[in-house]
């Protein structure tokens, strides 16, 4: 009982009853329509039969006489007990002369006309003869009323099969979406569980609940994407940050073992004073890329030429290079490339990362070049290096935050430099590209053209 009162309350067994009502009225309105529409018909095919059935009488009279007529009259009406036609010659004073009627005619009579008379049960023709009798012809109900209780008949029976027939098909196509729907509320449990691995599963319908899941997987497949990456991410914020806070700690721990100098304290406090600093500028980079995932538009959006922008941090960087012994241009053509929409420290940011890290992996007497020109109708900003580059298969995953390339370990940095540019890039509605400048690295930069 439980079961039928949960199914009752199910959406599959309210539509079911819904289209049981709707196929019911339809059937009724159908049946109804159909009833008319054959009663119309066949009511106008008796009328034409009297009525060419009076003008063979009529015919008979006029060629044989009234004794032919009489005598064809006698012989029909002999051969018509079942037909449920009746015919009958009254005189001119409407006393019968020979046959029948089931009625009396009425009052003020039309004359060869077809009319309904006794509550609509019988159809009347009467017609004059030239000597003044009347012949008249009754059709009866064994006709049009015995096809109208045939169709009641039918409608009583087809009716109700037809709503038994409709409940039937309602519940098993909703029983069978109420499976489908089943299934998906116990994967959603097993993924609210735990379990991102669980898909719904994903039919050969095609219909909107199959849309509906594959949108859905889509989802999941995101969230665990990012879940994975927040693992990850916390995995190596740990690594990356438990190494210079224990250094910080073990420095202060051995000063304070025994008395030192103030030039060892002095030593000390600026190595630490350097780790905070390292620090301080790690969590302000995760700051930046998290306001530039989020799609934080600060106030300070507003259009800004890249050229003039590139070269004003190449000459920035330019004193960095030359302690590197490396060559740093810029080429920023300013006549063609349109303003971009943006924040301009958040692009400073971005771009600043890539010279960062081009003059950082490049070895000396190699070259960078930062460019701004327009490629493929889109202002593009472009960082190329000579310098080790990174292979394709890792162009990846170097955009996660924290991920370092084996390679370089041993370089100085935090693995955010290029998290932060995807991150700018995104914000700013970018294309981040990494490609080959055989050798070294090209990042390029290509803005949507306003």
């Amino acid at each position: 009982m439980p079961r039928i009162r949960s199914f009752a309350r199910t959406t599959a067994f309210r539509l079911s009853l819904l289209f049981a009502l709707l196929y019911g009225s339809c059937v009724a309105v159908l049946l109804g329509g159909v009833s008319w529409s054959i009663l119309r018909y066949v009511d106008g095919a008796v009328r034409d039969e009297l009525n060419a059935e009076l003008d063979v009488y009529r015919a008979i009279y006029r060629d044989l006489g009234a004794d032919g007529l009489r005598s064809a009259l006698k012989r029909v009406h002999d051969g018509r007990s079942v037909t449920g036609r009746t015919l009958a010659l009254l005189d001119g004073e409407g006393r019968l002369v020979l046959g029948s009627l089931p009625v009396e005619l009425p009052a003020g009579l039309e004359r060869n006309s077809v009319q309904s008379v006794a509550g609509n049960e019988y159809l009347l023709i009467t017609g004059s003869l030239a000597d003044g009798s009347l012949l008249a012809i009754a059709q009866g109900p064994d006709g049009i009323r015995g096809l109208h209780r045939y169709i009641q008949e039918l409608a009583r029976y087809v009716l109700p099969l037809g709503l038994l027939i409709a409940v039937l098909l309602g519940l098993v196509l909703g029983k069978r979406n109420s499976r489908r729907v089943e299934t998906i509320a116990r994967t959603a449990d097993e993924i609210m569980a735990g379990d991102l691995t669980r898909r719904l599963e994903i039919s050969n319908h095609h219909d909107e609940i199959d849309a509906v899941a594959l949108r859905l997987n889509r989802i999941l497949d995101r969230l665990e994407a990012l879940m994975s990456g927040m693992r990850r991410f916390s995995d190596n914020v740990a690594h990356d940050l438990r190494t210079p806070l224990t250094r910080m700690r073990n420095r202060v721990e051995v000063m304070l073992l025994e008395e030192r100098t103030p030039s060892e304290y002095r030593t000390v406090l600026v190595q630490t004073s350097d780790e905070a600093e390292r620090l301080i500028g790690t969590f302000n980079a995760l700051l930046s890329i998290s306001r530039a995932e989020a799609g934080v538009q600060s106030d300070h959006w507003a259009p800004l030429e890249l050229g003039p922008l590139a070269c004003e941090l190449a000459e920035f960087y330019d004193a960095l290079a030359e302690e590197r012994e490396l060559t740093l241009r810029c080429e920023a053509g300013d006549d063609d490339c349109p303003p971009v929409i943006g924040d301009r420290h958040l692009l400073a940011q971005a771009i600043g990362n890539l010279l960062d890290n081009a003059l950082k992996f490049t070895p000396r007497g190699g070259s960078v070049a930062l460019s701004v020109h327009m490629r493929f109708g889109q202002p593009t900003l472009e960082v190329a290096d000579t310098g080790p580059g990174i292979p394709p298969k890792e162009r990846q995953r170097v955009l996660e935050r924290f991920e370092r390339l084996e390679a370089s370990r041993d370089v100085p940095g935090n693995g955010l430099g290029l998290a932060l540019v995807r991150a700018v890039a995104q914000l700013h509605g970018a294309q981040l590209e990494l490609d080959d400048n055989r050798p070294g690295l090209i990042v390029r930069l290509r803005f949507a053209a306003e």
